[in-house]
């Protein structure tokens, strides 16, 4: 019985989609060769667009694990958690686990040293 589809347009359920394509790109980089870099730097469209996109179409490698500590600095940052010394210490210790990270300097930072001042008690 020969087969209503276009040629070659039979098994097309099988083939990744572009969302899988994006996902093995993002999982298999390669940082010994030259790359493009394409990057989203607000916070509106890392919330709404990147970590929605990444929590329906999970990264499969070690960089999963980066991928939720990111989501959850970004959360923290949501929440507040940035404006106060505790929530930095939180997020600074977060993002030292990402990408295999060197310790983060922002504790040792002048920044992070001064403390807010307090109006005096009487």
């Amino acid at each position: 019985m020969a087969s209503e589809n276009p040629c070659g347009a039979d098994n097309q359920q099988e083939r990744p989609g572009f969302e899988q394509w994006v996902v093995g790109f993002v999982d298999g980089d390669n940082h010994r060769a030259r790359l493009w870099r394409f990057s989203v730097k607000r916070r509106r469209d890392l919330m709404g667009v990147i970590v929605p996109f990444f929590e329906e179409h999970p990264l499969i490698t070690a960089k999963r694990s980066d991928c939720d500590r990111f989501n959850a600095v970004l959360q923290m940052m949501q929440s507040g958690g940035r404006l106060t010394f505790d929530g930095l210490s939180r997020i600074a210790a977060l993002t030292e686990q990402v990408n295999r990270r060197q310790r983060s300097r922002f504790l040792e930072s002048s920044e992070a040293i001064r403390q807010p001042t307090r109006p005096a008690t009487s």
